[in-house]
């Protein structure tokens, strides 16, 4: 999706935000930003199911201007860097639409692999 400044603004104020793991490219021109990658760190679970320590690209963005020369790679590149050296993640995970071609084509040569894909379901128009 897209991310207004009041958008973003608000979702940094979340109690849970660690401002460390987010990463602003701010536009060559002073005009606004060309790109940011926040990311998330979720803690190792114990119980039946447990899990490793667990990194996420929670948004990266990119300004239309910025696309194509490699910013995307260097800013999930840099987030997940930090969520391996500062938080301790040795996994990552990432969600994005089916349909964003350009983040499925930056994510496969960064090595993600597909591990599950959700679907939503809604009723039919009835018009």
């Amino acid at each position: 999706g897209h991310q207004n400044r009041n958008g973003l603004a608000i979702g940094l104020a979340a109690p849970w935000v660690d401002l460390n793991g987010f990463f602003v490219v701010d536009a060559a021109d002073g005009d606004g930003l060309d790109g940011f990658c926040w990311t998330r760190f979720h803690p190792a679970t114990q119980g039946d199911t447990p899990e490793p320590p667990l990194g996420e690209v929670y948004v990266i963005a990119t300004s239309e201007r910025a696309r194509g020369r490699g910013l995307g790679r260097a800013l999930v590149e840099v987030g997940m860097d930090h969520q391996y050296r500062v938080r301790g993640a040795r996994q990552a995970m990432l969600w994005t639409e089916a349909d964003n071609d350009g983040a499925l084509t930056l994510y496969d040569r960064l090595g993600y692999v597909i591990h599950h894909g959700n679907a939503r379901y809604a009723p039919r128009s009835r018009t």
